[in-house]
């Protein structure tokens, strides 16, 4: 009789919600509808210009269309625009810039992004544009986390992490009632914050402004359809919110807890990878160990190939980083101090001091192999 294995259940949750939404992912992608598309052409220029600009402003992968539609919606407020007039324009930009796939965001769902939009722009005017007694300091670092909250909540919209949070909680559920570390604080609704925490930051890596997205949905679920008459309400809550939100990241256990988390987390990341690329059979396959394994070391060669990928194209970044920050120091520094001083230039120390950093580095990565 052959061995078979017992399935906990928060995996058989993962497995199920893995099947329905590659189920859900394909009917909408198959109905027909009007979609967003922009010129070619100038979409190609755009992601040229984005690929330069993440090479000499270097960010985790993950974070990087993020962090740009924080930088875009940024722009787009500070000009006083309204989310009527920014919602289409900055799906528009997306798309030119490669975050988004061109003639695939539906036209119909532009209004739900100007409802997002307007709701942050109206507790910015509540919160910084009102009090005009606040610090400069505190004013500037109070619209940033809200714009970085509106932009992680922009990005979710467009492209939910359903999976990555049903992974988060299976991770919760499974970890959690073995877990006699988080017992040293005394406060129980902090305990299963913090391990929340610990989680996303040692298995999905999200940065500070995903977390603050997700604790404002914790302890004020209200916020996500609130109206514009109950704002007001909410921006004189804000402060405190804000306080209650930085107390648990930055809290003395998180890293202690995200350390002891990554542990376990390469666990759960494979598990992901064999579940989403055998969603319809998960449950057999899991239960089964010959297919498991077979299922696992397939997963594990998918993903030492992507950890290439990703080593290859940071790399190629850093170097470009490098070189563009030395050829710039070289021009605005030591040119002019060759001319000024010395009346010539004297090419070959100029060139090691633009070449030898990047070739070293690229010398360095030669040297790190990936695991087979």
């Amino acid at each position: 009789m052959n061995q078979r294995y017992t399935i906990n259940p928060p995996i058989q949750e993962l497995t199920e919600l893995f099947k329905n939404q590659r189920n859900f992912d394909a009917l909408a992608s198959s109905i027909e509808e009007p979609r967003v598309k922009v010129h070619e052409a100038i979409s190609k220029m755009a992601y040229v210009y984005e690929k330069v600009r993440n090479a000499v402003d270097y960010q985790e992968e993950h974070l990087i269309r993020k962090n740009a539609i924080k930088r875009m919606l940024k722009r787009r407020i500070i000009t006083k625009e309204r989310g009527t007039v920014i919602s289409e324009p900055l799906i528009r930009e997306l798309i030119r810039a490669g975050y988004l796939k061109n003639d695939y965001f539906p036209e119909k769902r532009i209004p739900d992004i100007e409802l997002i939009v307007n709701k942050y722009i109206t507790l910015i005017n509540l919160t910084v544009g009102q009090y005009q007694t606040l610090q400069e300091k505190k004013k500037n670092k109070t619209f940033d986390w809200i714009i970085s909250t509106a932009a992680y909540e922009i990005q979710e919209y467009l492209s939910p992490s359903i999976k990555d949070d049903a992974l988060v909680e299976s991770m919760y559920k499974i970890i959690r009632p073995n877990l006699e570390l988080i017992n040293e604080i005394p406060n129980p609704e902090d305990r299963d914050v913090q391990i929340y925490i610990a989680i996303h930051r040692a298995l999905i890596k999200s940065d500070q402004a995903i977390l603050r997205y997700h604790l404002i949905y914790y302890y004020a679920p209200e916020w996500k359809y609130m109206t514009p008459d109950e704002i007001p309400n909410f921006a004189q809550k804000l402060p405190e919110l804000q306080t209650r939100i930085e107390h648990q990241i930055n809290n003395k256990m998180s890293d202690r807890l995200a350390r002891y988390m990554k542990k376990f987390a390469p666990l759960f990341i494979i598990l992901k990878d064999v579940v989403d690329q055998n969603s319809d059979k998960a449950e057999e396959m899991l239960a089964n160990p010959q297919e498991l394994e077979k299922a696992i070391t397939k997963a594990c060669q998918k993903k030492y190939a992507l950890a290439s990928s990703k080593l290859t194209r940071g790399v190629f970044r850093s170097i470009i980083y490098i070189f563009l920050t030395k050829t710039i120091m070289a021009f605005i520094f030591e040119l002019p101090y060759e001319l000024i001083f010395l009346d010539h230039i004297i090419l070959l120390p100029l060139a090691i001091n633009v070449i030898f950093h990047p070739v070293l580095m690229a010398l360095i990565a030669t040297s790190i192999k990936v695991p087979t």
